[in-house]
């Protein structure tokens, strides 16, 4: 469904979003600066917000119906979430918290360490991800995310294949020793494939 926006004298067409960033805490301060970026949940284009005031946003032409949402503001917090501009959802207020992570090492099922492969942390049930590459001792850290379940996935960003699990609650950090990596996760990936046959 196509929508037309009109913002003073500009008009703009295409699924447009907007919404409030709200602080996690009652009374918590609205941001003075962020950064908001959209992103399809099969990895899509990045478009970047318009930043209203009193932590307002409004992105126009998002780049998918179903479009991550992802924030950092300049004190540090986040928010990630995804909005469903396919099903008519045109508003989405944001809840801003104290950042997340999870590290870990992934090898392949022979153990050797797996450099240069994506990991996806994806927010059950939504779909909102953040992504990383795994260095080249196979070492991962994915930041910004949000307390919930993840699945772990490895792979492009249009074929993943799942490699764990993880619930970020608490100190809001978890650490993975070792995540095996299945082959078929790497096919198709020139970069991890010329990575993994040079080791």
């Amino acid at each position: 469904m196509a929508v037309d926006v009109t913002r003073g004298t500009s008009l703009r067409t295409g699924p447009a979003v907007e919404g409030h960033l709200l602080g996690q805490l009652l009374g918590s301060p609205a941001p003075t600066g962020f950064t908001l970026e959209a992103y399809g949940v099969e990895g899509h284009v990045v478009r970047e917000a318009v930043h209203l005031a009193g932590g307002r946003y409004d992105i126009s032409e998002i780049p998918a119906r179903r479009t991550v949402l992802h924030v950092t503001t300049d004190d540090g917090r986040v928010a990630l979430a995804v909005v469903d501009t396919g099903h008519g959802e045109l508003r989405k207020d944001l809840t801003l918290e104290q950042p997340c992570s999870v590290t870990g090492s992934l090898v392949d099922e022979t153990g050797k360490p797996v450099g240069g492969a994506r990991v996806f942390a994806a927010l059950r049930p939504s779909g909102a991800w953040r992504a990383t590459k795994s260095g080249p001792r196979g070492h991962f850290v994915i930041k910004e995310l949000v307390r919930g379940d993840y699945e772990l996935l490895s792979g492009s960003a249009r074929a993943r294949i799942s490699v764990g699990r993880v619930s970020l609650s608490g100190a809001c950090q978890a650490e993975l020793p070792v995540v095996v990596v299945p082959r078929a996760a790497l096919i198709g990936d020139p970069e991890t494939e010329s990575a993994t046959r040079g080791q």
